[in-house]
């Protein structure tokens, strides 16, 4: 009778502690799995936080290029307002409107040589020479190639347009060496310095006056006049877009 009382109070105390056990194992494996799913859920948000923030770093790395290019020719024509305003404050009836338009590089014109570029010019007119412009400043002209626009960028020899020299405004014919500018034909008795900024004068058609060409880093007495060697204020290497000049 006493071994049976035993057995039954043994085998109570076993269920008791089961029954405990269980609650206390069910509670860790709640507690654990709620610690997963938590952990889950903050990766995931933190994951999609991420994709978030760079889809719209994305975004406003393009909407600040294209403010920028938009910027950059506005900067361009202000230029070209600013300059014409000065020199036509005398005539009031004046009606200067500059205007250019953004056109995408297509490819080189010859393997090797990166001066000159085929474009994308819809309004591009066989018989003109346009002024090409790369961040508001010269960058070069754009010529007729076989009925086609080509951008002749200015370190090439075939690239030429009307500059000034300095607030003395000395006259000079800009053209490619290769590598920079020279500014040709510099009466010899006008006195260019190096430093002197360089800049379109708008005398021949192709740019509207005031554009920065770039600055005068050496000057070279040559036989029968002064040739200055411009350092260019546009660094146009792999152009995407360029501007071009279709009215000055």
């Amino acid at each position: 009778m006493k071994s049976k009382l035993k057995f039954f109070l043994v085998i109570g105390y076993i269920v008791l502690i089961s029954f405990y056990a269980s609650d206390s194992l069910k509670k860790y494996f709640i507690d654990a799995t709620n610690l997963v799913v938590g952990q889950i859920y903050s990766i995931a948000s933190f994951v999609k936080d991420s994709f978030d923030e760079h889809f719209a770093q994305v975004r406003l790395i393009k909407e600040l290029k294209e403010q920028n290019e938009k910027l950059q020719e506005k900067a361009a024509l202000s230029e070209a307002f600013s300059y014409e305003l000065s020199q036509v404050m005398r005539d009031i009836n004046s009606s200067f409107v500059p205007e250019s338009r953004k056109v995408r590089a297509l490819s080189y014109a010859q393997i090797g040589d990166h001066s000159k570029i085929w474009l994308d010019f819809k309004e591009f007119d066989s018989n003109k020479i346009y002024g090409l412009l790369s961040d508001g400043k010269t960058a070069g002209i754009v010529i007729n190639q076989n009925d086609r626009p080509l951008a002749v960028l200015q370190n090439d020899q075939k690239s030429m347009f009307a500059v000034y020299i300095g607030e003395e405004k000395i006259p000079g014919i800009a053209k490619g060496n290769g590598k920079n500018i020279e500014v040709k034909y510099i009466a010899k008795w006008l006195t260019p310095q190096v430093g002197d900024e360089v800049y379109t004068s708008g005398l021949d058609g192709i740019f509207f006056g005031g554009i920065a060409v770039g600055k005068v880093v050496e000057l070279i007495d040559e036989t029968i006049y002064i040739t200055a060697v411009v350092e260019p204020a546009a660094d146009v290497k792999v152009p995407s877009y360029l501007y071009v000049i279709t009215k000055g």
